[in-house]
């Protein structure tokens, strides 16, 4: 066994030390929770629940949990003072639960421009006198959209945008993470810039437990008095959040 006999293991650890574990399947999980800890994430009426893995799981106690809810099993990879050792195992992309927070949830969220009879996506204006399409991309003068986007190119469209963000987090991670939280690092990054260098990536690389905070401390806008939160900033870090650390893609605000 890899890891000390005497280290004790935090089932919530899963969620906050992601790169000391790996999903894996029900079958992997029988088969090698024998040697290795392996943790259980199931979903309950508080939210998320976490525990050491146990075959029948439904005959040990577990009221809360939903039965409609998906089950995610992960076994540990490394081990918290020597997460250095695990570095990202390759390069990540934005899933398509991402794109439909940011894109859907936070860019465009009353669908300007979607026609429901052509099931297309045209030009609207953005607000500030900008002409822009589906999920907030702001047309170039050498861009022709005058037949529409469907659903589709629209998405291929916001992700072809969001790639400078996914390049940015995947330069400045050091450890691996799994889909929804670099989904959730992504949408941060979005929002903060390309190049800054958020508290929730300086968290993982040091090998320290992410916390809410680390997002809720990108509540200011700039130019408004010091401290001073502002509350749909707060909720979309809230969402942020519940993204890194449950999986859950929640964007109503």
């Amino acid at each position: 066994m890899p890891f000390p006999q005497t280290y004790t293991i935090d089932s919530s650890q899963v969620l906050l030390f992601p790169w000391m574990w790996k999903e894996i399947s029900f079958e992997e999980a029988q088969l090698v929770s024998p040697f290795l800890p392996v943790v259980t994430v199931r979903g309950t009426s508080f939210g998320s629940s976490t525990s050491l893995f146990s075959p029948n799981w439904q005959l040990t106690g577990y009221k809360d949990a939903d039965p409609f809810a998906s089950i995610r099993y992960f076994k540990q990879v490394g081990f918290a003072p020597t997460a250095a050792s695990s570095p990202v195992s390759s390069k990540m992309s934005l899933s398509s639960d991402g794109v439909e927070f940011l894109g859907k949830g936070y860019e465009n969220p009353q669908e300007k421009g979607w026609d429901k009879q052509k099931q297309k996506y045209f030009q609207y204006d953005d607000g500030y006198g900008f002409p822009t399409i589906g999920y907030g991309h702001l047309i170039k003068k050498n861009e022709n959209f005058t037949n529409g986007l469907t659903k589709q190119e629209n998405i291929d469209l916001f992700k072809k945008d969001a790639e400078k963000f996914v390049k940015a987090v995947n330069s400045k991670l050091k450890k691996g993470v799994t889909q929804n939280q670099f989904d959730a690092l992504v949408i941060l990054q979005f929002n903060l810039g390309a190049g800054a260098m958020t508290q929730p990536i300086k968290e993982i690389n040091a090998g320290v437990a992410v916390k809410k905070a680390d997002f809720t401390k990108y509540t200011h806008v700039k130019g408004t008095p010091a401290g001073k939160v502002n509350k749909g900033l707060l909720k979309r870090r809230e969402g942020e959040w519940k993204i890194f650390s449950e999986g859950i893609y929640d964007a109503r605000h």
